[in-house]
């Protein structure tokens, strides 16, 4: 059983599967659900994102690399806006 915000996730491997409790509403890599499981979105992965976080099981960007601008929470190739 898991406390708080933490569910318990499948974690496969070697013909077993067994679980973790993961904090799904800030895990970075886990956010809003268990990834391993097909939920949620790893924060990490979002293309273009220098700076992210999880939130409340949300990811929000704080900031894009170069080559990217940040509008609405998402990092949109400079190229791509005109």
């Amino acid at each position: 059983m898991c406390e708080g915000t933490k569910v318990s996730c499948p974690v496969f491997g070697r013909g077993k599967t067994t679980f973790e409790c993961v904090d799904i509403a800030n895990r970075l890599e886990s956010c809003g659900g268990c990834i391993s499981a097909g939920q949620g979105r790893d924060c990490s992965e979002i293309e273009g994102a220098d700076q992210v976080s999880c939130r409340a099981g949300d990811c929000v960007v704080q900031s894009c690399m170069r080559g990217f601008e940040l509008i609405n929470n998402s990092c949109l190739r400079k190229s791509d806006l005109f």
